[in-house]
This record gives structure tokens, C-alpha cells and sequence, in this order.
């Protein structure tokens, strides 16, 4: 929406004016509407607490309290909890006050929406497709940029030829899956897009150790973007020579624009009165004439 329209201009603002530091926190550090304020802060990531540490603080803070907290409970928690310990100390408070009898799990799930990185290296970190589901359902993601995402980092995580069929031939089911949803708008089968990602990517790894790595943001935006670019400055001279040679456009694809290339190529120097005459950027003739 465009409700924080201005926000980052007005952030930017009082810091620059501030004489004190500022701190600020983001849930989604990649998101570009805040890549301005990466010019004039310093950033640090704080990584989630490791469980073995959750499990320590929330057994002391239960023993401190006279709580008697079953380990899957406290368990229960700290996976709901991902590494957030601030919000598995009031999953352990509410779970206490209401006195939620041992037996029961369910009490203490939390409603948690992950952020891309967090996604991501939580799907990767299991191989139990049944968690994998959950995970993908509690993701921020859309799901075209989840299958992007995944697209452009599989291959960090699932190395062995074996793995990376795996997990290619379950992402592009999914891949198929969401096209025919988007299509026909029949959601019902959003629950086997989900299904073939979390057999293909968390069942696929049956050899590769899991290990921390930095994933990359998708390229093929960024691809279609600038064939886009392209293709929109061919049509500038294309246009160009259909009007100055009062033929058609497709005339002019199959012998004009060639013809023009072919002789750019060879004598470089025309390329200045070629685009002079086209009005278009020389740059582009350029380009073309030494491909």
C-alpha cells in the first residue's frame, strides 16, 4: 500500500538532525523500501538463539517459578518459537497461567509469519516433509517469489546430482501446480504446490549436511527486466526506420535493421550518423553491431 509513503525520507531526516544515536529494528531487512537507510546506518543481524540455549532459560525461568513444565512442552515452544526467545518466555507464561494440562501440545502453538531468510533456512534445515509444510505455510513469501527464491538457492544446500534432482523435479511440479492455479484460480490445489516443494527440498537432502550459508536474492526479475529494456529500445529504431523508409516494421526486422548492423559492424565510425539519423542512442547500434 502506500500508507508509510514518505516514511524513509522523514526517518532519514531525524536522523541526520539527531545529535543522539538512533535505534531502529526491521522485521525484513531485504525489503527495497528501506535500502535508503543502508547508506546512512550500521547494520547488524542478530541470528535466533540456538534451542539447546532456549531450552536452558526456559527450564530455569520454570523451576524459579515452581512451574512444572513437561521437556516436550518446553520443546512445543521453542520450535514454535524459532529462535525468538522473548516471545518463548510468553508462550511459557500463558501456557503456566492457563494451566493447560501436560498432555496437550496444541495450547502452545504459535501463529508466526517467517521472513524470507528465516524461510528458508528453516526449510532447508529439516529433511521431515511434514514440517516443511508448516514451515511454507507460515512464510511471508508469495508464492511465485518462494518458488523463485528457492529456484536460485537449491543448489546450496542440495549438492549431490541425486539431491538436485530431487529438489529441481519437486520445484517445477510446484512450479506447474501454481501455473494451473493461477489459471483456473483453483485454489484447492495450493496444498500440493506446498506438498511437492516440501518432499522435493526437504526430502531431497539425504546426503549433503545442513550448513549456514548466505542466500542469494533471485536473478530472473532482474533478467526479464533488462530483455524487456532491450526489447523496448529495438523497438525505438525499429520504429525509426519504418518511418524514414515508409515501410513496415516487419519489413524492416528482416532487412534494414540487419543491413544497418552489418554495416556498423564493419566501419565502426558510421555508427554516429546511423543514430543520428535514427534519433536513437549510438550505444545500442553499438552493441548490436559487434554481436
Amino acid at each position: 500500500g502506500t500508507s508509510d509513503r514518505g516514511g524513509v525520507g522523514a526517518i532519514t531526516k531525524v536522523i541526520k538532525d539527531s545529535v543522539h544515536p538512533i535505534l531502529m529494528t526491521a522485521n525484513d531487512p531485504d525489503s527495497p523500501r528501506i535500502k535508503d537507510l543502508y547508506k546512512i546506518c550500521l547494520v547488524f543481524n542478530f541470528e535466533p538463539i540456538d534451542a539447546e540455549r532456549m531450552s536452558e532459560v526456559l527450564t530455569r525461568i520454570a523451576k524459579s517459578n515452581q512451574a512444572e513444565i513437561p521437556q516436550d512442552i518446553i520443546d512445543q515452544i521453542i520450535e514454535n518459537c524459532a529462535g525468538d526467545l522473548r516471545a518463548a518466555i510468553s508462550d511459557l507464561e500463558a501456557y503456566t497461567k492457563r494451566g493447560t494440562t501436560p498432555q496437550s501440545t496444541d495450547s502452545v502453538i504459535r501463529d508466526v509469519r517467517r521472513g524470507t531468510e528465516e524461510t528458508l533456512r528453516r526449510l532447508f534445515m529439516t529433511t521431515d516433509s511434514k514440517l516443511a509444510r508448516r514451515i511454507l505455510s507460515e512464510s511471508e513469501l508469495d508464492h511465485d517469489s518462494l518458488i523463485l527464491w528457492l529456484e536460485e538457492n537449491l543448489h546450496l544446500h542440495l549438492v549431490t546430482p541425486d539431491e538436485l534432482d530431487r529438489g529441481f523435479d519437486g520445484l517445477s511440479l510446484a512450479d506447474l501446480s501454481l501455473g494451473r492455479i493461477m489459471r483456473n484460480q483453483n485454489w484447492k490445489l495450493l496444498a500440493y504446490m506446498y506438498d511437492l516443494i516440501a518432499v522435493g527440498v526437504a526430502g531431497g537432502r539425504t546426503d549433503t549436511p545442513y550448513r549456514k550459508v548466505s542466500y542469494s536474492k533471485p536473478t530472473w526479475p532482474i533478467l526479464v527486466w533488462q530483455g524487456n529494456q532491450s526489447r523496448e529500445k529495438r523497438k525505438d529504431v525499429l520504429s525509426s526506420l519504418s518511418r524514414l523508409g515508409g515501410v513496415s516494421k516487419r519489413r524492416v526486422t528482416r532487412t534494414h535493421f540487419d543491413t544497418i548492423a552489418e554495416i556498423v559492424g564493419i566501419a565502426p565510425s558510421k555508427i554516429k550518423d546511423y543514430a543520428d539519423w535514427l534519433g536513437v542512442d549510438k550505444a545500442l547500434l553499438k552493441k548490436r553491431g559487434k554481436s
